[in-house]
């Protein structure tokens, strides 16, 4: 228990650092992703692109689940899918829900995109 008047508990570097965890994790993500679609052709420069493609998909999606997050209203513990004003919270609810689902999805189709959709075209010549 704090005492009265100690302070937030989500400071700046706490926040700093969840940022960084998620990003991590989407890196970790996005490179498999990229590996799996390469295999044996996987370089350095495509094992970066994928982990920073997939490490920012992830925050994107993670912000977007936090931003539904906020728009929450709960009635005797359960969360309400219309408020009392009549506001319509069914498509917030349901992202706040599945949000491990759609960061992870997210990033690891952004890691495939880096892999294989994006490749540069040799000339010859």
């Amino acid at each position: 228990m704090l005492p009265e008047g100690s302070g937030m508990f989500m400071t700046t570097s706490l926040a700093a650092i969840f940022i960084v965890i998620k990003l991590l994790i989407g890196s970790v993500i996005g490179v498999v992703a990229a590996a799996l679609i390469q295999r044996s052709h996987l370089r350095f420069g495509l094992a970066v692109r994928g982990a920073c493609f997939g490490g920012v998909a992830f925050l994107i999606a993670s912000g977007i689940a936090g931003w539904a997050g906020l728009h929450a209203e709960f009635n005797n513990g359960q969360r309400m899918d219309l408020t009392s004003s009549g506001e319509d919270l069914w498509l917030r609810n349901r992202i706040v829900e599945n949000e491990l689902v759609i960061c992870i999805a997210s990033s690891a189709i952004a890691g495939i995109l880096a892999g294989g959709g994006l490749r540069s075209v040799r000339r010859p010549g």
